[in-house]
């Protein structure tokens, strides 16, 4: 009976395959690194305790993904809305309304809220 040997980079391939599915499927989803587009923000409403704030946010319709960052400092607190857009659908004229509840680690008191997409 003949053993048949495989080369070890045929054994490679798939591993090196999925590593490189798993890279695409991270670097495309704004939550895990890929950069997303800064769009305005309006209308916010602060909580009574001051540790909430809901904004509001248009988004084209071909966004595939939102998501909020948020930096507090001690004189401001800057709110940045990410929109990942899908390029493989074209965006036209569409949009979508939106909101976000931001949850502070801090009241926000006297602090400014601030747009990072205006900053």
């Amino acid at each position: 009976m003949k053993v048949l040997h495989r080369h070890p980079l045929l054994l490679a391939i798939p591993l090196i395959a999925a590593i490189a599915l798993i890279v695409v499927l991270v670097r495309a989803n704004p939550r895990y690194g890929a950069p997303g587009r800064p769009e305005p923000w309006s209308s916010p409403v602060v909580s009574a305790d001051g540790t909430r704030v809901t904004i509001s946010y248009t988004v084209p319709g071909c966004s595939r993904s939102e998501h909020t960052e948020t930096a507090e400092g001690r004189d401001e607190v800057t709110i940045t809305v990410l929109v990942g857009d899908d390029a493989d659908t074209p965006c036209g004229e569409s949009t979508r309304q939106r909101t976000a509840t931001i949850t502070l680690d801090e009241p926000l008191d006297d602090r400014r809220l601030v747009d990072g997409a205006r900053d």
